[in-house]
């Protein structure tokens, strides 16, 4: 009979109340049953038997969960595939966790009771389906969902946590076909201690974690029967069930921190300590910092292991993507055992993406086979190696150092080794369908991609795969659709190989010699293309672009030949590194491609003091022939550019060749003569090149002249020379060609420190905001006070804005600080005595140009103010000032071209006022002061000599003003409160009699060139409004605070005061 709705609403109330009231309540339905468990411990005697059904447990409670202590588990009835057995504290058909009130549930075991049969699979949680022929098949599903944390955690137990229960490796269950595991919207996920290992199945068609905390596995010592480590997958789906057969995915998506550590995996069995599936993909997206770390494997990689390549085309087997956080890969290490292309981090048979992460780092990696230490990528020999292989640094630096191999040859730094093979007996390469592979190294602007470590790409194939460097993409999916820029650098570095290999016990200097050459080596069966940013090669690494011969059937073929093709971006070889390759090709001058080849590595102040050889560049085929781009300008300091060059078959040259030059690189009096630079050395066996040259141009100017008012002038061209006097020409020389007399007379904007000049005008600024807080004191009130003594504390702030003028750098400046004073009622004809003390600190900016000028002020005062009564409503006021200032000068400036400069010194400040005013008081508590000013400036700055790249020498600088306030002060006398509060606005014309703006002379040590440098000259005519508020809160203490403002053309001056006195 059909219920009626309210009656099923009822019905279903009446169960959720069952359910928060007692701790365990059953509900059955068929196949299926659900039970409610409430918050609390349980133990060993709350175990049920196998449940041969699917059961959803809602967890209710705040205070989680919990099953601790010693357990039992039995494999009393084989005959049944589980039923009746205890083989976890939950088992059955599948097994549900939910909860609407985010309880968590945890599992903790302590010991192992004897079981009836040792066979058990010892798990917190074992699913399998029905065993009998002809029952109605379950693919059993484990799921946690809207719970809090989860741990799985046991004393150094073989216990596995959640299991089908082949994988325990005692027979406790048998190959079933299970469905899902999932994780969803749960807090914290902990496995610890487990010595079978966290996750591990015969056969899942997907491991999926989301919108969870952080996930950690961590110290597990997996014997031999375990087969698999922390996470293991054996196999997907069946085929029988699934419409994508043999899927094993494993996914990690909206994560917290991901944590592997302190793993141990000791059979034989080909996995991983790590993570494993032979048959999917794992994938980490959208999550927190990942870290692999102490992981030991014996016959698999340490961390992750990936045994197939049964993947839909350009679905890559391991991605990282959109990673918040770090990602690193640290002492992992894997030995023994027979897995091919076995590596210490990471195994993969299939492809690889790594794109918008935070700094990739893997370290200390190690294996005991001939492979790499961090990734190998490889072929399971069952189908071609297809999609992409993409490193992409996005959002930080991808490095690799220190990983190494220890095999039958030796110990080397490998890092990664991608090897195409193909299936079976197909060698026709791998443009085959399901085939076609990719190849990616790119970085943004910015970022770097380095490899202290040698690396392999090697393809058994005819045709070769490509490795593009800073390739844009074909869609920009990857960054939501904005396109990016790859400016990157892709770097190969020899500089630590020596810190990571260590020299053996009676090893000849010869054979630790090749052993170190052999770990620099970058072997690369691939076409290389650079189409942006940078390659770089330094500190002896080696790129061999080479091919050989493949079996193909029972003979041997030759591979296709690898081109190595400059397209675009910087080709960047020193320090004695080398390229071998078949066929080097330059894709011309005006192209975007640039050489820049010498000796000392770029970027580094480590080669003062040494000598490096020139970097070599052998191929049987150099194609220069449309001319090329060359940088030597960081190599013009020791004057070692140039490269080696032997071209076996043929060289072509011809065209232009384009110096990469700035008008700033000229300005160096090192261009004041003529000089010479090496573009390339052949040896006798090389070929010498055919074609004719155009000549030599600077690409700024694009001419062979160069000749501007910022630089010295002169002329480009080049020149064949014999240098063995065989009588064959085998060097190449760029020629300067200096033109007498032709030197900078002008320095750029930029460069003119203007904005040390300026720095003057803050520190007579600071001065006055001390002096004029100081003769703010002396109101009528003050002077006519019975009390004789009054100390008084203020917070400062001075702001200035003044905009370029006249050609002249502009500055803004905010500052901050104290001062503090004390005056004295001497008496008679004597008036009040004060003295005053202040600090200020801020930053002046330059207003056009990247300079910032750090300044440190200590200023004190004298102030002194007297009343003449000239009337029963009128009175004179005579007060007086001498302030004094110190400030402490620290100028960073960074230029346009890259050089900076750095320079510290010191200003003094001497600041005289003196002010005259006549009071008439009116009714209502109005009184209005007319008054006459004068404000005497003198200040000094100190000469100086900078250090960086445009060091320059700055003579001593004065600064003189005399201004003239006039004006007029309304003051309203009245109370807030029953409390005496006085408001004063003043308004005043400020004129300039004297203003000399600091200037002096500069000398460039980088140009060996003076000129005279002048500060900002502010307008001589200014208006000023002054507005100050006082509070007597008693007859003792008063509260105080103002403002000021000062207009002057095309400046604006503002000051500050807030503070309070005590009168004595």
């Amino acid at each position: 009979m059909q219920k009626h709705p309210n009656v099923q609403i009822i019905m279903k109330l009446f169960t959720l109340v069952m359910l928060s009231l007692v701790p365990s309540v059953t509900v059955c339905s068929g196949f299926s049953k659900e039970v409610g468990i409430h918050s609390g411990t349980y133990g060993n005697d709350d175990v049920e038997v196998f449940q041969p059904e699917e059961v959803t447990y809602h967890l209710t409670g705040g205070d989680g969960v919990f099953y601790e202590g010693a357990f039992t588990f039995d494999n009393y009835n084989p005959d049944k595939g589980g039923a009746g057995n205890r083989q976890g504290v939950f088992s059955g058909y599948s097994t549900h966790f939910s909860s609407t009130e985010g309880t968590s549930l945890g599992f903790h075991c302590t010991g192992l009771n004897p079981g009836k049969n040792s066979s058990a699979s010892k798990s917190f949680i074992f699913v399998m389906g029905p065993w009998e022929s002809g029952e109605e098949f379950v693919a059993p599903q484990v799921t946690f969902q809207d719970l809090g944390d989860l741990s799985f955690i046991a004393d150094n137990m073989d216990m596995i946590g959640i299991t089908d229960g082949a994988t325990a490796g005692t027979g406790g269950g048998r190959y079933g076909k299970a469905d899902l595991v999932s994780f969803n919207n749960v807090g914290n996920i902990e496995f610890r201690g487990l010595n079978h290992g966290g996750i591990g199945f015969s056969r899942l068609n997907s491991l999926a974690f989301t919108n969870t905390g952080d996930i950690s596995f961590t110290d597990m010592k997996m014997g031999y029967s375990s087969h698999g480590g922390a996470i293991f997958i054996n196999q997907g789906g069946d085929s029988s069930l699934y419409s994508k057969p043999r899927d094993g995915n494993i996914s990690f998506d909206r994560t917290g921190n991901i944590i592997f550590r302190n793993l141990v995996k000791t059979s034989y069995y080909m996995s991983s300590a790590g993570i494993f599936t032979n048959e999917g993909s794992i994938s980490f997206n959208d999550t927190e910092n990942i870290l692999f770390e102490n992981n030991t494997s014996t016959g698999g990689p340490a961390a992750i292991g990936i045994g197939s390549i049964f993947l839909p085309d350009n679905q890559p087997s391991l991605s990282f993507s959109n990673i918040r956080g770090d990602i690193i890969f640290r002492n992992n290490k894997a030995s023994g055992g027979s897995m091919p292309g076995m590596a210490g981090a990471i195994t993969i048979y299939g492809s690889f993406k790594l794109v918008q992460t935070g700094d990739v780092l893997f370290e200390n990696n190690v294996t005991d086979k001939n492979t790499a230490g961090a990734i190998y990528c490889g072929n399971n020999e069952r189908k071609r190696i297809g999609g992409q292989w993409l490193l992409s640094a996005d959002g930080g630096n991808i490095v690799f150092r220190g990983n190494l191999v220890k095999g039958s040859s030796g110990v080397f730094a490998r890092a990664l080794g991608i090897f195409a093979y193909a299936p079976e007996n197909d060698y026709t390469g791998m443009s085959q369908p399901n085939g076609n592979l990719t190849m990616d190294f790119r970085a943004q602007a910015g970022r770097e991609i380095v490899f202290y470590d040698g690396i392999d790409i090697e393809s058994i194939t005819v045709a070769m795969p490509t490795l593009h460097i800073n390739r844009i993409p074909s869609d920009w999916a990857d960054y939501g659709g904005i396109p990016v820029e790859f400016g990157g650098t892709v770097r190969f570095s020899g500089a630590l190989t020596e810190s990571f290999l260590v020299r053996n016990d009676g090893e000849s200097d010869g054979d630790y010699a090749e052993r170190v050459e052999a770990s620099r080596r970058v072997k690369l069966e691939s076409n290389i293309i650079v189409e942006g940013g940078r390659l770089v090669l330094e500190y002896g690494m080696n790129l061999a672009n080479e091919s050989g011969e493949v079996w193909q059937g029972s003979s041997r073929v030759e591979q296709d030949k690898p081109v190595f093709n400059l397209a675009g971006g910087v080709l960047e070889i020193t320090s004695g590194s080398s390229i071998s390759a078949q066929q080097v090709t330059v894709s011309g001058h005006g192209s975007g491609a640039i050489l820049r080849m010498g000796a000392a590595p770029i970027g580094s102040d480590s080669w003062e003091g040494k000598t490096y050889e020139l970097p070599s560049l052998s191929a049987v085929t150099i194609d220069m022939s449309h001319g090329f781009d060359w940088d030597l300008m960081p190599f013009s300091e020791r004057g070692d550019s140039g490269i080696n060059i032997n071209a076996s078959g043929e060289f072509l040259l011809g065209g232009t060749i384009g110096i990469a030059d700035t008008l700033d690189d000229y300005a160096s009096a090192a261009w004041g003569r003529d000089r010479e630079f090496v573009i390339f050395n052949m040896d006798s066996s090389s070929k010498r090149p055919q074609g004719e040259m155009k000549g030599v141009i600077s690409n700024t100017t694009q001419s062979s002249t160069v000749d501007s008012p910022y630089t010295y002038g002169g002329t480009w061209e080049y020149e064949w020379r014999d240098m063995d006097g065989d009588g064959e020409d085998d060097q190449l020389l760029a020629i300067w060609k200096h033109e007498a007399g032709c030197r900078p007379d002008q320095v750029r904007p930029e460069q003119a420190g203007e904005l040390a000049l300026n720095s003057l005008w803050s520190s007579a600024s600071n001065a006055a905001s001390l002096g004029n807080t100081a003769l703010a004191q002396l109101t009528p009130v003050r002077l006519n006070q019975r009390y004789a003594r009054n100390v008084w504390g203020m917070g400062l702030g001075d702001f200035a804005r003044q905009r370029s003028r006249g050609g002249v750098d502009g500055y803004d400046y905010d500052g901050g600080g104290y001062s503090v004073g004390m005056d004295s009622d001497f008496g008679g004809k004597s008036g009040i005595w004060g003295i005053a003390f202040g600090q200020m600190h801020g930053f002046s900016k330059s207003r056009d140009f990247n300079g910032r000028i750090t300044q440190d002020s200590l200023m004190g005062s004298i102030y002194w103010g007297r009343i003449f009564r000239s009337g029963e409503r009128s009175l004179w006021t005579v007060k007086a000032d001498l302030t004094w200032g110190m400030t402490d000068n620290c100028m960073e400036s960074r230029f346009s071209n890259g050089m900076d400069a750095h320079g510290e010194w010191n200003n003094r400040t001497w600041l005289v006022q003196t002010e005259v005013s006549r009071s008439i008081q009116y009714a209502g508590g109005w009184t209005v002061s007319p008054f006459l000013r004068m404000e005497f400036t003198h200040g000094t700055e100190a000469s100086f000599l900078e250090d960086g790249s445009y060091a320059r020498k700055f003579e001593g600088a004065v600064l003189r003003r005399l201004s003239i306030p006039a004006g007029v002060s309304v003051k309203r006398s009245g109370d807030w409160k029953g409390r005496p509060w006085t408001q004063v606005l003043r308004l005043s014309y400020v004129g300039d009699a004297i203003q000399d703006v600091p200037e002096a002379s500069v000398y460039s040590i980088y140009s060996d060139i003076f000129w005279k440098a002048r500060g900002v000259k502010p307008a001589r005519h200014a208006v000023r409004v002054e507005y100050d508020a006082a509070l007597q809160w008693n007859d003792r203490w008063t509260v105080y605070a103002g403002y000021g403002m000062e207009a002057r053309g095309s400046s604006v001056y503002h000051r500050v005061n807030a503070g309070i006195s005590r009168a004595f």
